[in-house]
């Protein structure tokens, strides 16, 4: 039997249960903060996912709720720990292709 301290830790390790778009813009976050800059912008997530930049707003909203980004309006997202942690999950399981939010 497990104790108390390492299911916690399992529990601790394991990605959150999130939509298929919310993987999506988790995902759009990331690989756009590696192809530069610290913060990434609205408009470039909403490139990335082919949508409008009002779409992207609301949904940075319920992942900054998730306390999946940083988001402060005008400023630009930057993910969290929590949210590099399930991006890293994300990409284990399907990694990134170009195209993929096409």
């Amino acid at each position: 039997m497990k104790s108390n301290q390492q299911a916690n830790i399992l529990v601790a390790l394991q990605p959150m249960d999130l939509s298929h778009t919310e993987e999506n813009y988790i995902k759009a976050i990331f690989t756009l903060s590696q192809m530069g800059g610290d913060n990434v912008t609205t408009n470039g997530i909403a490139a990335e996912m082919n949508t409008t930049a009002a779409s992207v707003s609301d949904m940075l909203k319920k992942l900054a709720n998730k306390k999946l980004i940083n988001y402060k309006k005008y400023h630009g997202v930057q993910l969290t720990h929590e949210g590099e942690k399930n991006s890293y999950s994300f990409n284990k399981a399907a990694p990134l292709v170009g195209g993929v939010f096409n």
